[in-house]
């Protein structure tokens, strides 16, 4: 009963207006859903659930609520019973290890698992579910989420700070939502808390504060793709301007990856009608006339004085990239490429390959971003 005194008495000093921490990073969770009703456990304990002034409420290990809008106010419950209806409920974390588990109903289907705490209101007629937590476990979750668990740690550590990075570049969109950025590729993918937590904690704190700047003392476009195909693509291929930092060049590294090379086929009848409607005139050309060779990265394929990008042909297509020849067999255009994504800033299967033989994170960033510095970055 002392303990539930305290804490109380704790929130009561807070103006929770506003948010606990200026350093804490705010995520806008199943952004791209609509959700109005939302199934919350609690696997760990360690939480209490805070919906007014004279409401609150530790919850053990293995406990469930139920929330749900409706008229525009949340409506809280356990298996049981109405706890309240509350504007808003904040579910504060008192144990640094404890963790939530949500799991919409409202539409069905997406569960995830975070730590810190969570702010649940209502938004223009849905909920708002909004996750704080310190930036090294968001950084973390970040490049777990964008590059995976199992890769070295020195290309986990390069994650990091790509993903720190693009948040203290980007990290303000979403502010008049009530949040920095969302749990969404618009921002960057965050899937909440690590499956692989140790080593993905260790390469955010070794890193911690550490962003990219260019010469001009700028934070950096830190773009990333899978693989490069073995060559880098400079980016005014795909933006309005080039940058130096993001320039094309060979790649070695990710030669010889999972998604160096890859494969489609699409029937002849296809290709061509798809041909025509962009414009070409096909009755002039013979089949051999389609065959087109790209050993290094071009932006068109050019049949006579007819061209239509490679970029689109890629979205077209769903291909993997937009490196690759175009070939004709059997009555079938096979299309081989080399790479996946857009192949601008850093290969990420060519990064790993770097961390394996031994180099460092600085060696990988060095690299891929060419004439870079690397810097704590000391307020936001």
């Amino acid at each position: 009963m002392m303990y539930r005194i305290i804490v109380l008495a704790i929130f009561l000093m807070y103006d929770w207006s506003v948010y606990a921490h200026d350093s804490a990073v705010r995520i806008g969770l199943f952004y791209d859903v609509p959700v109005s009703s939302l199934v919350i456990s609690f696997p760990t304990g360690g939480y209490v659930v805070y919906g007014g002034l004279a409401d609150s409420l530790v919850i053990s290990g293995g406990g469930t609520l139920y929330a749900t809008l409706f008229d525009q106010k949340i409506w809280v419950r356990n298996k049981t019973t109405l706890l309240g209806t509350y504007q808003q409920i904040r579910i504060m974390s008192l144990v640094d290890t404890s963790y939530v588990r949500l799991r919409t109903v409202d539409p069905m289907g997406k569960m995830a698992e975070y730590q810190g705490h969570i702010y649940i209101d209502s938004w223009q007629g849905y909920l708002r579910i909004v996750n704080e937590l310190d930036e090294d476990r968001y950084v973390a979750s970040v490049a777990e989420a964008e590059g995976g668990s199992g890769a070295p740690l020195e290309f986990l550590k390069t994650q990091c700070i790509i993903s720190r990075t693009f948040y203290y570049r980007h990290g303000n969109q979403h502010i008049a939502e009530g949040f920095f950025v969302c749990d969404g590729t618009h921002c960057q993918a965050y899937k909440g808390k690590n499956t692989n937590a140790r080593v993905l904690t260790e390469a955010a704190r070794e890193t911690d504060g550490l962003v990219i700047f260019d010469q001009h003392g700028t934070l950096i476009e830190a773009a990333f793709h899978s693989n490069s195909g073995g060559e880098i693509q400079g980016s005014e291929s795909l933006w309005l301007h080039g940058m130096p930092y993001l320039s094309s060049r060979k790649d070695p590294w990710s030669e010889g990856g999972p998604n160096y090379r890859w494969e489609s086929r699409i029937s002849l009848l296809e290709w061509t009608n798809y041909l025509q409607n962009s414009g070409f005139d096909i009755s002039r050309n013979n089949l051999n006339a389609l065959i087109f060779k790209q050993p290094s990265r071009r932006s068109f394929y050019v049949v006579g004085s007819d061209s239509v990008s490679f970029r689109q042909i890629r979205e077209d297509f769903g291909l993997r990239s937009s490196f690759f020849d175009v070939e004709i067999e059997n009555g079938m255009v096979v299309l081989r490429g080399r790479g996946y994504g857009h192949g601008i800033g850093l290969s990420q299967e060519g990064g790993i390959e770097m961390a394996k033989r031994g180099f460092w994170f600085t060696d990988i960033i060095q690299y891929y971003y060419p004439g870079v510095t690397i810097e704590r970055f000391l307020s936001r």
